[in-house]
């Protein structure tokens, strides 16, 4: 034991002592803050995207599709301020932490964003919610609306007015706008103006049957954004008349169609007054997806750091001075706890850095004290790293078996691009068993012992039958023994081997007798 906790130590600190790997623990800090810094100005530097309407109908269509892309603005802002309430909220007032309404948190009627901007807005939000929150509200900052209407230049509102003009007529006049080869100009502002996003063209027989299609014209093709909220404004432009046709007035038809039911989440599993499902349910129930994900980064990192330190000794003759003082074993179980020890030192400090961080720097914050909670005092945490280790050794003796039959990383090809497609074979499927756990998908991929790990790391939280995870595990433990013998014996032949690598010599040395 003493030989293999020797070469464990000799792998692990081979690469965690490293330069680069002690400054990559260092810069990973300063990396994730760079990167988060990085996404806010990125967002900020995107450009408000300015956009005409040119209604030629006299049924005001104008006006209600830029009102409806201003309610989409407003519930952007209101989904921001919630989520800041949500995290900054005092929750040693107790009962009396609940904010008066609407600036609660709470679903996006048109109610609530009605309410919401007749009692002021966001500055009537953070005066009402500031005895309530551990911050002071004015940190909250709204995110900027990203598209504004723009007034339609003169000679264009005038023809408007006269309705003098054709669609043609005016795309026309707007094209080198669109084209970005003029600015427009921007009221009260110096500067070179704005660029012209995109044009709506109304027909004035718009929404009757039979008759034009309204008309986007804009030189960005991807971001379909605008287009479809333009389409939704104009749909319910077109409903709101269709229900003023048969009586019903606007304010009426939008609390018919607005209406939102509250529907809350129980599970059957526990008694009536606990059943109700918390936060920390719903954290326990996207931990085993992050989980799985963190078996797949395990696997090809540490995997290729096997492969490519094994041919690398190999190749050096240094494996031949390493089974003068151990056994072939002990080298490759020192080998699997060691790398195995370096894949797991990041996750590891990560883990250590959220701990410390969520008892210090983010004690009050409820969402984090939940996810720490989670992620530490769960049992299903248990239950993960069980099934964590097993897939991780038993796709570690493949490449650990490759890597002592092969000379070189072009040998290693040969075997590479089948065991990449075993490990990902599974990824498609994924989603299928996290929807739907005890589903026949879920239950075939329980049953294969290569994904058995993936299977059940997705299943645990939604209570499975416990004799198919019993009876699939057991399944699983039995062929992985037999499979790590099968590997095993493959790495303890193939080291001294100088037969080359090919699928023949991997199979001949996994028999019983091989040849020399």
């Amino acid at each position: 034991m003493r030989e293999t906790a020797l070469i464990a130590w000799r792998e692990y600190k081979q690469y965690v002592f490293s330069r680069g790997f002690i400054l990559l623990i260092a810069l990973a800090p300063i990396g994730l803050f760079a990167l988060a810094f990085l996404m806010g100005a990125l967002e900020n530097s995107i450009p408000q995207r300015h956009y005409m309407i040119i209604d030629q109908s006299d049924k005001n269509y104008a006006d209600q599709v830029e009102d409806y892309v201003g309610r989409l603005e407003d519930q952007r802002v209101i989904a921001a301020w919630d989520q800041f309430v949500t995290i900054n909220q005092n929750v040693e007032l107790g009962e009396e932490s609940d904010i008066p309404e609407p600036f609660a948190p709470d679903a996006l009627s048109a109610q609530r964003l009605h309410a919401f901007r007749a009692k002021g807005g966001v500055e009537a939000a953070k005066r009402t919610a500031e005895p309530f929150l551990r911050v002071d509200p004015e940190n909250f900052i709204p995110p900027r609306a990203r598209y504004k209407r723009h007034p339609l230049p003169e000679p264009l509102r005038q023809a408007a007015q006269a309705k003098k003009f054709s669609a043609d007529q005016y795309l026309d006049y707007l094209r080198p706008y669109l084209l970005d080869e003029k600015s427009l100009p921007v009221k009260g502002e110096g500067g070179d103006g704005v660029t012209l996003f995109a044009v709506l063209i109304i027909p004035a027989d718009f929404g009757e049957d039979g008759k034009s299609d309204a008309q986007y014209w804009s030189r960005n093709l991807v971001d379909v954004e605008l287009k479809d909220d333009f389409s939704l404004g104009l749909n319910r432009a077109l409903q709101l008349q269709l229900a003023a046709n048969r009586g019903l007035n606007k304010r009426t038809y939008e609390e018919i169609v607005t209406s939102i039911a509250s529907l809350e989440e129980f599970r059957p599993d526990r008694e009536n007054e606990d059943a109700a499902l918390n936060l920390k349910d719903r954290i326990e129930t996207g931990l085993p997806a992050v989980m799985t994900y963190f078996l797949f980064i395990l696997i090809f990192s540490v995997g290729h750091l096997l492969l490519t330190n094994t041919i690398e000794e190999r190749s050096n003759k240094i494996v031949e001075m390493l089974l003068s003082s151990v056994t072939a074993n002990q080298l490759m179980l020192g080998k699997l706890l060691g790398i195995g020890a370096v894949g797991l030192t990041i996750p590891a400090i990560g883990a250590t850095f959220a701990l410390i961080s969520g008892l210090t720097l983010f004690a009050d914050n409820q969402i984090a004290s939940q996810i720490i909670s989670s992620l530490f005092l769960s049992p299903l945490v248990w239950v993960y790293l069980f099934y964590f280790l097993c897939g991780y050794v038993i796709f570690a003796m493949m490449y650990l078996a490759v890597g002592a039959i092969s000379n070189s990383l072009q040998d290693a090809q040969t075997f590479i691009g089948p065991i990449t497609l075993i490990v990902l074979a599974p990824l498609p499927l994924m989603v299928l068993v996290f929807q739907d756990p005890n589903g026949l998908v879920a239950s075939i991929m329980t049953w294969i012992p290569f994904y058995t790990p993936y299977a059940v790391m997705l299943r645990a939280a939604s209570d499975p039958p416990l004799w198919e995870i019993i009876g699939a595990t057991i399944f699983m433990l039995v062929f992985g023994g037999f499979f790590i013998a099968l590997m095993g014996r493959i790495f303890r032949r193939g080291l001294l081997s100088s037969s080359p690598t090919s699928l023949s010599a991997f199979l001949r040395l996994a028999g019983s007798n091989p040849k020399s």
